[in-house]
């Protein structure tokens, strides 16, 4: 992705953030978050496996 394309996208969020309350904003971190920590552990575990083989 180059950086015209994420300026844009950075852009396009901005504008859908100020749409949002506070509320939103909360359960949209939330599952930021649980993301996150969901792909860490299917990374883990990834690795896990092929470093066995």
């Amino acid at each position: 992705m180059n950086k015209l394309h994420t300026h844009l996208l950075i852009k396009e969020i901005n504008k859908e953030l100020q749409n949002l309350n506070e509320t939103d904003l909360r359960q949209i971190l939330q599952w930021i978050l649980s993301y996150k920590k969901l792909f860490k552990t299917l990374n883990s575990h990834s690795i896990k496996k092929w470093s066995i083989n």
